[in-house]
Order: C-alpha cells, then structure tokens, then sequence
C-alpha cells in the first residue's frame, strides 16, 4: 500500500496528499457572503442551545408548491373531513385534496380562507376577510359554498380574524367585533370600535377571549368577565390558543413568554409558562419570532408555527423535539398555520404553499423513490446531514431526495463525520480507491489504491482505519496528516471499535481478530508502545471466513458464522457468550451485524446457512438477551447491511433501501380508507350519476377515475381494478389513478378498486355497481312485444284449415328461420361495434388492447422490438368551443380518413378515444419512423376543412417509442403517452421521441 507517493516508516511523518481536488473560490467566497448575510437575516435559524438533536429528528416532508395544485401561493389553514379529503384555506378560495387531484372552490374575488372550522354536528364553516359561509356538499355538484354572513368594513375583518368552535356554535372575532353563528342566524353579539379584540377560544365549553383593556375575559351573554392581566394580550396581533391533553389553554406569543389557563371546579386558574420546568427556554427558541399557530400533536407533543423559524415541536413537558424549517426541507420559513390529520400527519400552511410531515411516524422507507439506487455499506451523520456510503458513491440527503456528494463518485463504505473549529463541514470517507480526507472546498486522497473498510475513532485527531492493507493509524496536527501503518495485522480488516478503556479490536475477512493496545487520542503515541494480538484459531475462535467485532454494553462481542463470542479474560480465550440465548451461541446460527439501541436492545442480522434475517433482541429478566416475536416481521424488508443508531431511533441500510424506526416493536396500522370511485361519460366529460339510474347507450364509454384520501407513504402508490361482467380477472398494478372502457355492452356491471400504498399495504376494495340500457329490440318491453306476436300467431294458425297446415308450417319455420338470422346479424354487429369506434370506424381502444397482447406476444418470441407512435390534434378543444361538437367529429372523421391513407402497409392504427391515435408499426428504425411522423403531420396540415366550417385547421403533435422492447406493451403505452405528453409540452407541432437509453429528442413538425 502507498500514501502520498511514499512508503511507510516506523516514525511520524508529515504527508503531502497526493491528489487534491479544490472548488471554485469565487464560488466559495460567494457561498459564505450568501451565509453570513442569511444567518443576519434569521437570527432564529441558529437558535441558541439548539441540540442538534432537534434538527436530525425532523420528520419527512411532502411539499405541495403552487404549480402543483394551481392556486394561490399563500394559504392558512386545514380541516379534514369524515371521508379522508383535506379541505385547506387558500389565499384565494379553497382547495379540496383527496390524495390525488385538487379542487378548486373560489366564492369571490379577494376571498381568502383563513379560518376553517367544524361543528360536533359535522358541519363546516370557512371564516374569510369578507364573510363566512358553509361548505355545503351535494352527490352532484360536489361541495358549493353558501355565504351566511358578509362583514361590514366597520368590523375591520381583515385583521386579528380568529374563531372557536362550542358544539353546534361557530364564534368570530375580529379586531373590533364578535360574532355567533347560533340557532342557524349569525349575529353580532359585541361590537368595540376601540379594536380590543387579539385572541378567542373555548375552554371547558366556555369561551373566553383577549381584550387589551381588560386581559383575559370570559364572554358570558355579551358581557365580558375578567380573568386575569398579561403582557402577552396587550399585542395588537392575534393570540395563538390550543388546547393541551390536560384540558388547560396554552397561550404563546413568542419573547412575550406564554400563559396556561384553565378550569378546576368551575373556577379559573392561571399561571405563568416560565414558572414551568423545562418550559423556561421556550422563548429564547421563540425569540425574534412571531408565533402563528399551535397544534397539540395526537402522541401530546406541541407544535409551534413561526413567522421566520419554521415550526418547533415540543414534548408536553416543553422540552425542544424537533424543528422543521428551511434547512430540512420548507421552502420557506414564514409558517401562517397548522392542522392534523386522521393519519396524525402534520399540514403546514406557508406563504408558498403547504407543506405534510410526517411527524407521527415510527418508521419510514427511503429508497428508488429518493433517488437511492445503489446498496449502501454506511450511514453517518455530517453536519447534521444524512450521508450514505454506497457502491455507487457517497450521496447526501437534500430535502426528500439524495444528492451526490462531490469527487466521492467511487463504491465508499463510510463517511466518517470530524469536528472543526469553523464548523466546517468535514468527513473521512473510506472508498474501494482509498481514503479521503473531504470538506467542501477540497477533497484530499490520504491513502491511494487500497479499499478502506472500516474506521474508529482514538480521539478528535486520531484515528484507526482498516483495510485491505490491514490497519493504518491516522492523525491530523497542525494541519498536517500524519500515517502510519501498525504491524503483525497482515489481514482484511472489516470492522473496528474502541472500548472504555481505550484498546481497539479488528475484525477481518482471514478468520482472524486483533487486539490493539498503546493507541493514544492524540498524534503522540509511538509504535514502539503499540501491542497488537491475533486472535485466532488457537485463542478459541471457530473456523470462519469472517470475524466481525461489535459493542454490547460497552464489551467487545465476536459475531462468527458459527455464533457469538465474548472475551474471558482470566485466559485471553475467546468463548461461546452465554449471554445470549443458546441457539445463537451454540454454532447453529451465525451473525452478520449488530447495533445496540438507547434502549438497550440489540438489533441483528442473523444468519442460517444462506438464509438471513434481522432480529431485536432485548434481556429478560435472567439477564439473557432474547429474540422479541415478530420485532421486525412488518417491515419491507428485514435485510440490512448494516445500522445507524441515532437519539430519536435507529436507521437499517441495505440494497437500494433505508428504513428509519423509532420503535421496531410497533405494528403497522392498516389502511382503513377505502378508494373513492369518480364516474365520466368520457375523459373529460361531467362526473355521471350511476347506481340509482340506469346510464343510456350513448353513454357506454367510461372513464373510471380513483383517489384515495390516504397521505402516509404516498410515493409508489399503486392501483388496480377490475370490471365485474366484463374483466377476466384484476388489472395489472399500476401508477395510472383511471380506467377507461370503450363502447360496452349493455348489462350490470360492478368495478372493484383497490389501492397499495409505498410500503405494500393493500387498502380496502371499493365497489361501484352500475346498469347500461340494453338494445331496444332486447329490452323488457321489445321481448314482452316480441312474445306477444308470437302467440298471436300460433292463436292465428291454429284456425287455419288442415289442409293447408304443412304449407303454414313450413311457412312459420320460413319466419323463425328469418327471425333467427337478422338477430345473429344484429349480434355480430354489437360485437364488432365492442371492436370499432362508432364515429371514424378506426379499431378502438379495446381492440387496441387485443392486438398488443398478440403482438407483443408474437414479438417476443422471435426477440423483434414494436415501436409505437401516439398522435394528438393541436387545441381540439378550441375547434369544438368555437365551431360547435358537430363540427369536431367531422373534423375527426376526416382527419381518420388522412391517418388511414398515410400509414403504411402493416401498420395498425386506433382511435383511443377523443382525438388521440395510437399507431403501432414493426418498422422501429428511428431514421423511418421520424419520416413517417412528419409525413403525417404534413398530411394533417394540408388537409383543408373549409367545407365543414371556415377557419379550421389542424395540426397534431406526435409522441414516438422507437424501440418498444418485449417485455411489456403497457410500459411501452406509458412511454409512447410520456412522449406525446412532453411533445404538447413543448408546444404544438412537435415530434418528442423516447430514445434507446430511454432520453427524450423533440423535433418541431
């Protein structure tokens, strides 16, 4: 092994690294500029006495901006309803959420819903600037909103708005008024001009509110009772109120320190936070900050919203949790309110959009999802930031995904996080090249050409690390690195700690571990002093390929592929550790790796010949350490390459995942919603009615679209469905929240939905049944007709003569004969028009699906790729707005008769409905299909419409999958859609094509 271009020697030696990568240093002037001037700006970003603590334990973020649901940036405040569906008041309206599409209610111009409240009798009530009104729901229009109330510009409602809930009573409070929705009327109950009005909530069933001349009242038949003086009420701004478990009122109003109130035998009782313990540093967390909003949490903790730091969550005893701010992940700092949902997610309303977090968690999966693609080896903290060591590099958590970090691109098995002076963020990186010594300006290669494995620490400029070259001492004085390598350790090192006392143990790959003794926490040990034993073989250690060396308890344990050891001391021999239970000391059972908890548990991969599995085990009351039931047994996957123990829980790393939990013990609770089912004629046409009529013939295309109101694990969600009466069995899963049929025949029916979530859990099945009319001629009152013919012509033949009674016989068999043919014809049309779009004649959706499972199937076999092109008219919509529906479908039968007469011999082409074409071709040279796109678009374009309306034209953009593959015709349906999707992106007229390693070329028409 080499370092820094030289060999190793006994002594000290200072060392020049041999590579060294540095950053831009105007980038670097400008990122500290950048810093300095930011941390002026938010005081309350560094927080004095924060525990870091506070920033790792932050909860995941899903952040919705507002691109995503299409409205107003700002927003103020949550309600949930019984159904799952967040209501959320928007600078602008509100919005209603069901997990996979927004709506939008809007009442007026200027309206912004502040305040959101619900009665016990389930009602719901959006207080805004300018009035109140109910959320009013009807099964056909959806939720309309009813204003009960318009505020005069006396009452000042655009400031200092609050309200309370008492039962079925709905109460506001303005800066100058107060207001009852009582008995189905809402009143002005006290109107002061002076503006005393800062604060109202209900307490015990009482309402109570801030006064600024009076303090704290009790609002009692108009009147207003006195409760007590505090600073906190004399700001002009709005109060923020909750509700703790105890039932008692919490006031907080930043550096002004906060209040508790409450009830003890109908008698008022109040009392200063800071005389609390543990509560007295709550406004130095709070201070430069104006308190927005509190939320006592389901598990009783306290969240805090801030305009300028975020949000803070306390335990209820006042002690700081955790702090959701800019750094992990808002967008911004400026937080105007909070809200909860069933799940116990936390919703953060912000100047720019809103914010869930998922702070009720016990567990969390990271994987493909975040950007996590390769297995990781290590898990470390840097700076307070999430970094994996993984075989494809070092990657750092950046809000919800992981980033690669600089100049650590090769496979790395930890980041070992160092302490500077500055607060510089700095790390030893262990790497299959080497070691690194990183920071963010430069990265420094401190040991070249050998994998290093493993790394403890002596102390905080000393270091061992172990590799392939068996173990290396490492220090860093006076900002010279200094390395030496320790002998008689010839050996694969793979694992190292450092007990109490200060000896180091290695475990290797050559069946073999080392005892290290002489190593001192700064640079000033000499190798003269060092004393290294292997332990092997003849020191009781089993013959294994591995010795893997961990901390239980503070002692050094042995995990081997024939069980656990533990050191005796009276003989320097390593033995069977009857500490635990015997199956995993008696040889039968081996270990993998270890982790000890804060609580003392251990969690463990176990190993059985090839078979592996984790295990938590905890000591019973013998003191024996014994495998809990069924710790692990929900989780994804139970695998782990290892572990990261933290103060809020324990990180469990492996292939291409990360699993977080806070208590490995706790069961998943199972999803308990049920998908919502929305019914459209068409893609997008109104939602339909079904069930309680039966839908008409003309209506028999479908469009299925779902939504589940559930927001824990959203990413990876999947569905799947089935069409009872017409599917042979449920649908593949997929990503896509619709379905959609085409032309079905008539008869009952029932869609069954179920959706899973992230982690693979399966939501309840919803069912949908519904009737489309049959053919007239097969309906109740056509067969009824029918029957009735019948006999009338038995009754009529029967008084015929004898004589002619063969000729009527063969005459009648003449009729059925008839009868029974024009009724065969009839059903083989119904059954080509299940085939065959009624309006262009192209083959439909359906029969689309028919001929790529053929296709696909055929083209496997001889390993043949299809390729895919998927079209769309240029603002059809316009052309049916201005020149009326009649004209679109002329327009679309034409521009059918055009596709048909340019697509080539062999190629199949589909209407899938509204103005979307689906063509599939063997031909998959790029070159070719390109050709072919334009000439369709050119043919599209010179076509003239003048005679069905003056001033239609047509262009159409154009998605194409060049090489399709064979393992899948739905993914290649995806992939053509995603093309055509980034094609009308772009604009209209454009050709977008997926290429072979899966990039996307747009080429204008």
């Amino acid at each position: 092994m080499a370092a820094c271009g030289v060999e190793y020697h006994s002594g000290h030696r200072s060392c020049v690294p041999r590579q060294v990568v540095k950053r831009s240093t105007n980038t670097d002037l400008i990122h500290r500029v950048f810093v300095l001037v930011w941390l002026l700006w938010l005081p309350a970003s560094s927080v004095p006495g924060m525990p870091m603590e506070a920033r790792q334990a932050a909860p995941f973020l899903q952040v919705y901006n507002p691109e995503d649901y299409q409205a107003h940036g700002q927003n103020w405040d949550f309600l949930q309803l019984d159904d799952g569906r967040m209501v959320i008041g928007n600078g602008r309206g509100v919005l209603i959420y069901d997990g996979e599409r927004f709506e939008h209610l809007v009442p007026t111009d200027g309206f912004s819903a502040i305040r959101l409240e619900r009665t016990a009798q389930g009602r719901h009530f959006v207080i805004s600037g300018i009035s109140v009104g109910e959320l009013v729901e009807s099964p056909d229009t959806g939720f309309e909103f009813v204003e009960i109330f318009r505020f005069d510009e006396q009452d000042n409602p655009r400031t200092g708005l609050s309200s309370a809930v008492i039962d079925d009573q709905v109460w506001v409070m303005t800066t100058q008024s107060l207001f009852c929705f009582c008995n189905d009327r809402f009143t002005r109950v006290i109107h002061d001009p002076a503006r005393p009005f800062n604060l109202l909530h209900a307490i015990g069933g009482r309402l109570v509110a801030g006064h600024r001349r009076l303090g704290l009242v009790e609002v009692v038949d108009a009147e207003l009772i006195p409760i007590i003086q505090h600073p906190l009420l004399d700001d002009t701004s709005v109060t923020p109120t909750t509700t703790l478990p105890d039932g008692r009122m919490l006031m907080l109003g930043g550096n002004q320190g906060g209040l508790l109130v409450g009830l003890h035998d109908g008698d008022w009782f109040t009392s200063q936070l800071s005389d609390h313990a543990n509560w007295q540093e709550t406004s130095d967390y709070l201070d430069g900050s104006r308190v927005r909003a509190l939320e006592v949490l389901a598990d009783g903790r306290i969240a805090v919203a801030t305009t300028g730091s975020g949000v803070f969550v306390f335990s209820e005893q006042g002690e700081l949790d955790a702090r959701i701010d800019q750094v992990n992940g808002l967008p911004v700092d400026t937080v105007l309110g909070l809200g909860q949902d069933a799940e116990g997610g936390l919703w953060i309303a912000m100047t720019v959009g809103f914010a869930r977090a998922e702070i009720h968690q016990t567990w969390r999966r990271l994987d493909e999802r975040h950007n996590l693609r390769s297995t990781t080896h290590g898990l470390s903290r840097v700076n307070g930031q999430l970094w994996a060591a993984t075989s494809a590099g070092v990657w750092r958590m950046s809000g919800r995904r992981f980033e690669a970090v600089p100049e650590l691109d090769t496979q790395a098995w930890f980041a070992h996080a160092l302490t500077s002076a500055d607060d510089e963020a700095s790390a030893l990186v262990g790497t299959s090249t080497g070691l690194y010594h990183w920071t963010e300006q430069v990265t420094e290669l401190l040991i070249d050409d050998d994998s290093a494995f493993a790394m403890t620490s002596l102390g905080p400029t000393h270091w061992l690390v172990g590799g392939n070259y068996g173990l290396v001492s490492v220090c860093r004085s006076d900002n010279q690195w200094q390395l030496r390598r320790l002998p008689e350790n010839e050996a694969t090192i793979r694992s190292l700690v450092t007990t109490d006392s200060g000896t180091v143990w290695a475990g290797s790959l050559d069946g073999a571990a080392f005892q290290v003794k002489g190593l001192v926490a700064d640079c000033a040990d000499s190798l003269d002093a060092i004393e290294v034993n292997r332990f092997a073989q003849d020191r009781g250690l089993p013959e294994s390929n591995y010795v893997e060396v961990y901390l239980v308890d503070g002692q050094v344990r042995f995990g081997t592929r024939f069980g656990i050891l533990r050191l005796d001391e009276s003989g320097q021999q390593l033995v069977p550790d009857d500490h635990f239970e015997p199956r995993l000391h008696d040889g039968t059972h081996g270990w993998y790796k270890i982790a000890q908890d804060r609580h003392g548990r251990i969690h463990a991969q176990i190993l059985k010949g090839e078979q592996r599995w984790g295990e938590v085990l905890a000591r019973d009351e013998d003191g024996i350490f014994r495998a809990l039931p069924g710790a692990l047994s929900r989780l994804p996957s139970s695998q782990a390459e290892g572990y990261l123990v933290e103060a809020n829980g324990l990180w469990l790393h492996g292939h291409r995942s990360l699993e977080f939990t806070t208590n490995p013990l706790a069961a998943l609770a199972e999803p308990t919603l049920a998908p919502r089912i929305h019914v459209m004629a068409d893609s997008d046409g109104p939602v339909l009615r079904v069930g309680e009529h039966i839908i008409p013939r003309d209506r028999s295309s479908l469009s299925f679209r779902f939504s589940l109101p559930m927001f824990d694990f959203p990413e990876g969600r999947r569905w799947r469905s089935r069409l009872v009466g017409f599917d042979q069995d449920w649908s593949p899963w997929t990503e896509l929240a619709f379905r959609e049929y085409t032309n079905l025949p008539g008869g009952r029916y029932q869609l069954d939905v179920q959706a899973r979530d992230g982690l693979g859990q399966l939501s309840p099945v919803s069912s949908l049944s519904f009737e489309i009319a049959q053919p007239w001629y097969i309906s109740p009152w056509a067969l009824t007709t029918w029957a009735l013919l019948a006999l009338g012509l038995l009754a009529l033949t029967a008084q015929l003569a004898r004589a002619r009674q063969a000729a009527r016989n063969r005459q009648l068999e003449q009729v059925i004969a008839q009868r029974t043919e024009e009724i065969r014809q009839q059903r083989d049309r119904l059954a080509t028009m299940a085939y065959q779009d009624p309006l262009t004649g192209l083959a439909n959706r359906r029969a689309m699906y028919r001929q790529l499972d053929a296709a696909w199937l055929a083209a496997a076999e001889h390993s043949q790729p299809l390729a895919l092109l998927a079209s769309d008219l240029n603002d059809f919509k316009q052309t049916n707005d201005r020149f009326g529906h009649p004209a679109g479908d002329l327009v679309l039968q034409r521009l059918a008769e055009v596709l048909r007469s340019s697509v080539e011999a062999g190629d199949q082409l589909f209407r899938i409905g509204g103005d979307e074409f689906i063509i599939l071709s063997e031909r998959v040279e790029i070159d070719h299909l390109m050709s072919m796109a334009r000439q369709l678009a050119t043919s599209v374009e010179d076509c003239r419409f003048d005679d069905i309306a003056a001033g239609i034209r047509a262009g159409i953009s154009i998605g194409v999958v060049a090489r399709a593959g064979t393992d899948s015709w739905q993914s290649a349906l995806e992939l053509v859609d995603r093309a055509l999707y980034r094609a009308k992106r772009a604009g209209n007229s454009n050709i977008a094509v997926i290429k072979d390693d899966g990039s996307i070329s747009l080429v204008r028409t």
